[in-house]
């Protein structure tokens, strides 16, 4: 909207408000303008160079001749203007990186892993940045999102909740301080970084304030599909491709770690037969692995009283017999352990479905990096290679797939 109402107001200024105070301010001198016979003698020459120029083209017999051929220049011109960018002589991108004075470290470890695994994680990549000289300072979060800026909004970092997941905030010294740019520091802290995380089986990604408007990431392919199974089995292929592209970094998907989910089932004859129910097991349950307040601290000081918060330690927790070895008091008053009125079923964790336009979609995401460094080239990199691997149909424009350096299929 801001454009368009842009384009009329132009349109209005181009057409009514500067004619009007042309002839409003040029109207004293208006008069020696005027035709007469010594108008040659007059024109300066500017004037007389312009109308060398445009003459051929307003003759009455060739002028129509020398117009098409004008025509035919300009886009013989514009096509070898188009023939350097294919040919990468000109790389064509969104906009030039800026010299920003921070980047972003964001981890990804399999789902279910421990807080302490990913601070241990977080903590031996923070160690490593502290080594390049440029870094003035950082901030590691473990299980948390950093503070949110605007990068973080559109890519929805305020949702990144879990033991599983980490940030590090990464300040720059001065950029009147340091030789290279922070487009440049990013790039070479990037192998390393994510060397140290793959080995402990997660994901880094450096994340850097772009200097457009920020988008999901700069490669973003979309798979859709009627079977959600089917639809991630594709992903991966396309993933795969991803990273068989040179110069295609931080490839990523939307599809959670697999991971085992064991469900407690309750004998409820058996529990009733012990005075027990099963609301008082899935009360246990809470309670140990969530936790439960048991009193408040009151303060002259505290403003609200303090809950005091008892469960399991974490190595208890993670261990599934000895949540079961817990016991519980029956009506009777006696102590029931757990694991003589449940049976555990093993399972696997169900993904989440992401939804685009009401669609089912799984997301794969990859930047650029190396010599070229724009998206717009890795795009059409990876479209031939799925084309000749037979991957799945692709749409550059449609309705539901929209093309840019933010979107591929």
């Amino acid at each position: 909207m801001n454009a368009s109402m842009g384009m009329l107001i132009s349109l209005a200024v181009a057409f009514i408000f500067t004619p009007w105070l042309t002839n409003t301010l040029l109207s004293s001198v208006a008069h020696e303008h005027s035709e007469g016979e010594n108008t040659d003698a007059r024109r300066g020459k500017l004037d007389r160079f312009f109308g060398a120029v445009m003459r051929p083209f307003l003759h009455e017999k060739r002028g129509r001749r020398n117009r098409w051929f004008l025509l035919i220049g300009i886009l013989i011109l514009i096509g070898a203007s188009i023939s350097l960018v294919v040919g990468k002589q000109v790389i064509m991108k969104m906009l030039p990186f800026d010299n920003k004075s921070e980047f972003q470290v964001v981890l990804d470890m399999p789902e279910g892993t421990s807080l302490e695994q990913t601070s241990f994680t977080l903590n031996e990549i923070a160690s490593y940045l502290a080594t390049v000289p440029e870094v003035k300072d950082y901030q590691v979060y473990a299980g948390t999102a950093a503070p949110i800026s605007f990068n973080g909004l559109v890519r929805q970092y305020y949702l990144r909740e879990g033991a599983y997941l980490g940030d590090i905030q990464v300040n720059l010294v001065d950029k009147h301080h340091r030789d290279r740019k922070s487009h440049e520091i990013a790039l070479s802290v990037r192998d390393r970084v994510q060397a140290i995380a793959s080995g402990y089986d997660g994901n880094a990604k450096i994340v850097e304030v772009p200097p457009e408007p920020p988008v999901l990431s700069p490669l973003v392919a979309e798979i859709y599909g009627i079977d959600y199974e089917g639809q991630i089995e594709a992903a991966k292929k396309v993933e795969d491709v991803f990273e068989d592209t040179p110069d295609i970094v931080d490839v990523d998907d939307s599809v959670e770690f697999p991971s085992d989910k064991a469900v407690v089932i309750v004998d409820r004859v058996r529990a009733a037969r012990l005075g027990l129910s099963q609301s008082d097991v899935a009360q246990a349950l809470s309670a140990v692995l969530d936790g439960e307040d048991m009193a408040y601290i009151h303060g002259t000081n505290l403003k609200y009283a303090v809950p005091i918060r008892v469960r399991l330690s974490e190595a208890a927790r993670a261990d599934l017999d000895q949540v079961l070895a817990f016991k519980i008091r029956n009506r009777d008053g006696v102590f029931v352990p757990l694991s003589e009125i449940v049976s555990v079923v093993p399972s696997q964790r169900e993904y989440s479905i992401h939804h685009k336009d009401l669609l089912p979609v799984v997301y794969v995401t990859g930047d650029m990096a190396g010599k070229t460094d724009s998206p717009l080239y890795g795009l059409f990199d990876i479209s031939s290679r799925l084309k000749k691997q037979d991957g799945p149909e692709q749409w550059f424009l449609g309705k539901r797939q929209r093309i840019s350096p933010l979107a591929a299929y």
